[in-house]
């Protein structure tokens, strides 16, 4: 294979060995290592561990931690300083309060602002249980605290009673005795959780209030759940040996069997024709070759096995 450039010899490395190897980059083109690496620029990144990833795989996955990460190594190495800029381009948006579903009971929302909201309706201290998730009321067994008129509870269910049912996602059912039989109170039922929806709609209203809880929980919120940048596959480099030359694989082909030589696991969800037979086999036979498995195994169904042994057959003939 013709060799040109530092770019073209990345493509063949990748293709021949399936993962990043710089020393044999660096042989295509007669270059040390060190050398490869200030060549490929852009192309790849040094991972706070030391070792050295593609782009598309460095500026992916949880791209908020590795920019923490970045930026705390780049106070005393430099080196470090193009990490943190090429991070800064891939961050998710952020997202807004407007776009952020706060319910009560959300284990990413912090114990201090739950109890704030006790407070608020006359309920007892929460306390939350990381290992079981669970959260605990003050009083939340208490029937002392069970009062008719309440604003926030009932005859038969207090304001700490109702919040640890509702902040822990449980029934709420109030029983009564009738001819020695204990049956459901279906008019204290009913308003016992007409008051859990009526404390639930509250937080969901006061939570945003504050303007510097609502940062919080923003910064909170896209910190847990809005961290990551999904990884974008090219195949483009891919020469697939043994395909007969009969078929020309589609772009999205060719990112999928790369993606299945990186990751290991993929689904292939494309629409009916779209080539996922293909891309299953190839797959597995570059990752074959490459020695990453062996012994591929499909799992056919039985109406389908002789047509998945031609097209087999058809993509590698020999």
């Amino acid at each position: 294979v013709e060799v040109k450039g530092i770019g073209d010899a990345l493509a063949v490395s990748l293709d021949s060995i399936g993962s990043l190897d710089l020393a044999d980059v660096g042989r295509r083109m007669n270059l040390s290592k060190e050398e490869a690496i200030e060549a490929l620029g852009d192309r790849i990144y040094k991972a706070p561990a030391g070792d050295w990833q593609l782009a598309d795989e460095y500026l992916s996955g949880d791209v908020v931690t590795k920019l923490e990460e970045a930026e705390h190594l780049a106070r005393s190495n430099p080196d470090f300083r193009r990490n943190v800029e090429a991070l800064k381009q891939v961050q998710p948006e952020k997202l807004g309060p407007s776009q952020i579903s706060a319910k009560l009971g959300a284990a990413w929302i912090p114990e201090s602002h739950v109890n704030e909201f006790a407070k608020e309706i006359g309920a007892g201290s929460v306390t939350f249980d990381a290992k079981t998730e669970t959260w605990q009321v003050a009083g939340g067994n208490l029937r002392s605290e069970r009062k008719a008129g309440a604003e926030y509870g009932t005859a038969d269910r207090s304001a700490s009673e109702l919040l640890e049912a509702a902040l822990n996602s449980r029934s709420i059912k109030v029983m009564t005795t009738v001819d020695k039989k204990t049956v459901t109170d279906v008019a204290a039922t009913t308003a016992a959780n007409e008051m859990a929806k009526k404390i639930k709609d509250k937080f969901k209203r006061w939570v945003w209030t504050d303007s510097e809880r609502a940062s919080d929980l923003v910064e909170a919120y896209n910190r847990r759940f809005n961290n990551i940048a999904p990884r974008k596959f090219d195949g483009s480099h891919l020469s697939l040996p043994g395909v007969s030359l009969r078929f020309k694989l589609h772009p999205h082909q060719l990112r999928s069997i790369w993606r299945q030589i990186q990751t290991g696991n993929t689904y292939l969800a494309h629409a009916v024709g779209a080539g996922k037979t293909i891309e299953m086999i190839a797959g597995a036979m570059e990752q074959l070759r490459l020695g990453l498995i062996k012994k591929p195994i499909f799992v056919v169904p039985n109406h389908m096995l002789e047509q998945f042994s031609n097209e087999f057959m058809e993509l590698y003939p020999l």
